[in-house]
């Protein structure tokens, strides 16, 4: 499912199609968007096939911008939830940017940017010795294994970051898990963008969040991970916080009480 990596990784739409075929399906649906809901994540920034210019990448044999453009219809933002049969208090989610046809309404959308994750509701948040979010986490990744570490054995620098909140305020934990953005679309921001829609799908009282910004890569330096981290905080909106520069560079929580929604946020995309 991942490379291995501890962050945000990338997903391909292929898994992504996969995803929306397995367990019970629940999709929220209006004119113009999608929903589902996904269980708890880390956030990492990998792009695949390509090479990297800093935090840009530019690959080959991908669609180019003129043909995204051309292609006709329309992209539009969605975000599409499914129930885990196993784990009721258990969703997955996925944020997507789509492409669909002005003349076939049942058309599902081609993904040109994904961030996928998962979200846990059991009414608390992870302790030590706990069996159920440990199985939680175990059964998706990797990566989701290092965030319920990150809770369980730093929940006292979880609390400082978020300005001395108790975790004992929390009753669900959200995990942003893998992010992915075609090539060509990249630099107009839309990670950020997907993240606020993230927010405003799984915003409610007592949600904490945690992610990883970790850049695609083995062995990534340090530095790397505190400079995407910085930028995912430059969104003040999302109010991510760093759990310890020192300790857990580029790892984030942040308490996402409510479903905002950013004023310049709209449903479609356009390119210019």
């Amino acid at each position: 499912m991942s490379s291995g990596r501890p962050g945000l990784d990338e997903t391909y739409e292929g898994e992504v199609a996969q995803l929306a075929g397995r367990n019970t399906e629940v999709v929220l649906r209006s004119r113009f968007t999608s929903c589902y809901l996904l269980v708890i994540a880390v956030l990492i920034a990998p792009f695949p096939r390509a090479k990297k210019v800093g935090l840009e990448v530019d690959a080959e044999g991908e669609m180019g911008e003129d043909e995204v453009d051309d292609e006709g219809g329309y992209m539009a933002f969605d975000t599409r939830f499914s129930k885990c049969p196993d784990e009721p208090d258990v969703l997955d989610w996925t944020v997507g940017l789509r492409r669909y046809r002005d003349d076939t309404p049942d058309d599902p959308g081609k993904l040109l940017a994904s961030l996928t994750g998962f979200l846990a509701q059991p009414g608390y948040v992870p302790e030590e010795d706990d069996d159920w979010y440990f199985d939680v986490f175990d059964m998706r990744s990797q990566h989701a294994m290092h965030a319920f570490r990150v809770l369980v054995d730093d929940a006292t620098l979880i609390e400082k970051a978020l300005k001395g909140k108790s975790l004992s305020e929390f009753s669900a934990v959200a995990h942003l898990d893998r992010m992915w953005v075609n090539p060509d679309i990249r630099g107009r921001g839309l990670g950020l963008r997907m993240m606020r829609e993230a927010q405003h799908a799984l915003g409610r009282y007592g949600l904490l969040v945690i992610l990883k910004a970790h850049p695609d890569g083995d062995k990534v330096p340090n530095a790397a991970l505190l400079k995407l981290a910085a930028y995912y905080q430059s969104d003040k909106q999302l109010g991510l916080k760093p759990v310890s520069n020192r300790k857990r560079p580029g790892w984030l929580v942040g308490s996402w009480d409510e479903p905002v929604v950013h004023a310049g946020d709209t449903t479609f995309f356009n390119l210019d």
